[in-house]
């Protein structure tokens, strides 16, 4: 039976997990799931989606309109704080609609929309100074600020979002950097070109101004890919909603709520709550989940994996072989390679922006320097976890007649 065949694990509720034989995966290396993989789970139950009942509920994005949600679940504890619950839902629901909405404009790089000047703005006026909306302005100084490069390699993410729609290996192997000698040399010549400030940078001026300079090597070898993309976010997209529609939240006083995307971004909000996450670990073919984890918000939370959560998800591509492929790329080579399977960050000061930003150095490396993280983390060498800070503390770890796990801090 095909990769491509296996049945998607598909992890409960921590509430509802024991951690016994039972749980262990047949074969799979895809997760069909929010963040943190089981992103967050509760003490209490979440129930009675889209109604105005008290609790925890699964907030619905309520617009026709072209939005992100699909890719992002919100929960939130509908009567916290004794508000009236029907009015509460509608206001909470109302926000992350637009937010939503928003999001999904502002960090666009290909589609422009109207009364907005959003990334796709900025791709199409290069050597032009552009006015950009507050919430995008921030999000570019983060990354010029951090000194990370990989935004500038928009063909390239175009590149690796081809590879993700593909249905068969050898069309995913023709359009894969990785595995095309043609592209893999497109590929570093790109990342060489898109290191040099001198050909491609983005200019902050202020006031919400930006510049993107570009150099004749930069476009000459954009324009060979055929594809007029020179910014683009690539996996940090996700993370950069993450924190946009957080903030949108705290700037409105509702507080008591967790965010989490498919490919593995969270903000939790909810100061003071105490929340649960699974974590998984891939050993051979076989994702397990290695250890409960416990937390008390508020915090971020970055889940890096080298294997897509879900087939067709636009985060990654799995080969018949069982080998993988995703778009954390690294910024020498523009190729995918990570030092670990997984690698889960975690903090209370830090958005999921920097925590990316900060760490993703770290994952796409030969070689994994746990001593050189900037946060909070877990990550397995074997079936020894790796826990370090105190930000959250390992509550349970899984075993079986065939594989146990440890956990050393």
């Amino acid at each position: 039976m095909s990769a491509k065949e296996r049945t998607p694990f598909q992890p409960r509720p921590v509430s509802t997990i024991e951690l016994s034989d039972q749980h262990k995966t047949g074969r799979l290396v895809l997760v069909a799931i929010l963040l943190v993989i089981a992103a967050v789970a509760f003490y209490l139950a979440i129930k009675n989606r889209g109604t105005a009942a008290a609790g925890w509920q699964t907030i619905d994005c309520l617009t026709k309109e072209a939005n992100c949600s699909d890719e992002f679940t919100l929960l939130y504890d509908i009567g916290a704080e004794g508000a009236n619950t029907n009015t509460e839902y509608k206001a909470v629901s109302a926000l992350y609609s637009d937010a939503a909405v928003q999001a999904y404009r502002l960090f666009h790089s290909e589609q422009e929309f109207d009364g907005i000047s959003n990334l796709a703005t900025v791709n199409k006026h290069p050597n032009e100074a552009v006015t950009v909306e507050p919430a995008l302005y921030h999000a570019l100084e983060t990354i010029v600020r951090s000194g990370d490069r990989r935004m500038y390699f928009g063909p390239l993410y175009w590149q690796y979002r081809i590879i993700f729609e593909c249905d068969v290996d050898a069309e995913a192997a023709d359009a894969d950097p990785n595995r095309n000698p043609e592209l893999k040399a497109y590929a570093a010549r790109l990342a060489k070109i898109a290191a040099d400030p001198a050909q491609v940078n983005l200019k902050l001026l202020g006031d919400g101004k930006v510049c993107l300079e570009t150099g004749e090597a930069y476009e000459a070898i954009v324009k060979e890919s055929g594809v007029p993309l020179y910014l683009d976010f690539g996996r940090l997209k996700n993370a950069l909603i993450a924190d946009y529609i957080a903030e949108r939240f705290s700037e409105q006083g509702l507080v008591h709520a967790v965010l989490s995307s498919k490919d593995g971004f969270a903000r939790s909000l909810y100061a003071g709550a105490e929340l649960e996450s699974v974590i998984y670990s891939l050993q051979e073919d076989d994702l397990y989940p290695a250890a409960k984890l416990k937390y008390t918000a508020p915090m971020s939370l970055v889940y890096f994996r080298n294997y897509p959560a879900e087939l067709k998800s636009g985060q990654g591509y799995l080969y018949d072989d069982g080998s993988t492929v995703t778009d954390w790329i690294g910024e020498n080579d523009g190729l995918n390679h990570t030092a670990l399977p997984e690698l889960l960050c975690l903090s209370r000061e830090k958005t999921c922006a920097e925590l990316v930003l900060e760490n993703e150095d770290l994952f796409t490396a030969e070689q994994f320097d746990g001593s050189a993280l900037h946060c909070s983390a877990v990550w397995a060498e074997g079936t020894v976890l790796h826990a370090t800070g105190k930000d959250f503390t390992i509550t349970e770890t899984y075993s079986d007649s065939h594989k146990s796990f440890s956990v050393v801090y």
